[in-house]
């Protein structure tokens, strides 16, 4: 899969920093080695934008939630 700027906002939508943005990457650094990865996902994504998921050394997962609740209705309101 290539990891496309549309992508990127999909997965990772905010910077988990707020020294960091979509011009100034500088949380995107890791070194798997010594235990550092990278302090903000979406700059590692943005560093990596237009490769192919599999060249990476992280594995991206895309999960997705649904969460039905029950309609709230008024006093007067029935469910029917």
């Amino acid at each position: 899969m290539i990891l496309t700027r549309d992508l990127i906002d999909l997965i990772e939508s905010e910077h988990g920093r707020t020294s960091c943005s979509d011009t100034n990457l500088s949380n995107s650094d890791y070194d798997i080695e010594h235990g550092y990865f990278p302090r903000c996902r979406r700059c590692y994504l943005l560093s990596n934008e237009n490769l192919d998921t599999d060249l990476l050394d992280f594995e991206v997962h895309i999960e997705t939630f649904l969460t039905i609740k029950e309609k709230s209705y008024g006093k007067n309101k029935s469910n029917y």
